[in-house]
């Protein structure tokens, strides 16, 4: 985790044991709400392990990804049982999976919730074989339930996740209109709970803040054209530009010394020292993108991607599919070749990566070549 985010979630712990509410830190003597909600997910999960097992933050972030890691690759392993036709099919597809769970279970990270809204993936493509409208229903439940949290932990975590489900379940001829229905209708539900669960926290938080007539930002907003003017920094450049918050902050006040990093008026400023900047050097805005999609595709290479693409050239699955992991791949790449292509942007991509190997060597074991 990055240390800003270790203090805040320690702070969040703290204040919950003390006095039950989340999303509230202590500053000194002073209280005052967890003013970004980049990963409420995080500050809302973990102080409940933290509190209900009586251990220290720290140690409850590690239990927490090491729990995610393990529902993943038992309920990934359930998808791909139900998918495999030959025995070699599951126990080499659950050797990826397993070489994965392991992988990821060592990234001492915030973004490990981009695992989660892809555990029920697996057991909604599983449905596909047997038409099994038991697990098409469950899928539609989880995928909105962990779909919901996923995206608190980190923001549009589960777009690639809601696009496979979507786009493979409208034009899979495996279930009929009602049933399609119905799971859109368990999908709803299951995103409604985390949903109101959220709610609820933020309506306790403010009626903490108004006790102790404290000010509120409930109205925060995720800085976006701050995230895309430092990434430039990812290369060299004769622009001065690097990849920390201080740089933006520094090229804020330059024009406004009142302004910062975080205002409105900021981001504003911001959007337009990008834009300039597209205009006066496409050239190296090019070359920045460039860069950072090679680092993409190496991730889809190290992740297992080449075989899943030699094995789609092998056994060519249906349209509806490939088209749907194309729309997924690219959604997951856009935070890591938008801002910085390092593994925690890219997680979703690496996650895409491996379920798309998985399905596709899952066919051409079931086929006859």
């Amino acid at each position: 985790m990055l240390p800003g985010r270790t203090i805040a979630l320690k702070s969040v712990c703290f204040m919950y044991k003390k006095l039950g509410t989340l999303l509230v830190v202590q500053n000194g003597d002073k209280f005052s709400e967890l003013v970004s909600y980049d990963d409420a997910g995080l500050f809302l999960y973990i102080p409940y392990l933290s509190y209900f097992l009586n251990i220290d933050s720290l140690s409850t972030e590690i239990m927490f990804i090491k729990i995610v890691a393990f529902i993943f690759l038992s309920l990934s392993f359930g998808g791909v049982l139900l998918l495999s036709t030959t025995l070699r099919g599951s126990l080499l597809s659950f050797g990826l999976l397993t070489l994965f769970s392991y992988k990821i279970s060592m990234m001492r990270d915030v973004y490990i919730g981009y695992v989660i809204p892809f555990i029920p993936v697996m057991i909604f493509l599983g449905s596909l074989k047997q038409r099994n409208k038991f697990y098409f229903i469950l899928s539609s439940f989880l995928i909105g339930l962990l779909g919901f949290v996923g995206s608190l932990i980190r923001r549009f975590a589960s777009l690639p996740v809601f696009i496979l489900f979507f786009f493979i379940g409208c034009f899979s001829p495996q279930f009929n209109k009602k049933e399609k229905l119905l799971a859109f209708l368990f999908f709803i539900i299951g995103y409604g709970i985390p949903y109101n669960h959220y709610q609820w926290a933020l309506k306790k938080k403010e009626v903490f803040l108004k006790k102790h007539e404290l000010p509120s930002s409930r109205d925060y907003k995720h800085i976006f054209w701050h995230n895309i003017y430092i990434s430039f920094g990812f290369i060299k450049n004769q622009h001065g530009i690097t990849w920390e918050d201080g740089c933006n902050d520094r090229a804020i006040k330059k024009i406004n010394p009142k302004l910062g990093v975080g205002s409105a008026e900021g981001e504003k400023i911001t959007k337009h020292i990008v834009l300039d900047l597209i205009k006066r050097d496409r050239h190296f805005v090019l070359t920045s993108l460039f860069a950072r999609f090679g680092i993409a595709i190496m991730f889809f290479l190290i992740w297992f991607g080449w075989i899943g693409v030699l094995c789609s050239y092998l056994v060519p699955k249906s349209w509806y599919y490939e088209l749907a992991f194309l729309l997924a791949f690219g959604v997951s790449s856009a935070p890591g070749i938008l801002t910085i292509p390092c593994f925690e942007y890219l997680v979703g991509f690496i996650i895409c990566s491996v379920i798309y190997t998985v399905l596709s060597f899952i066919i051409v074991c079931n086929s006859e070549i």
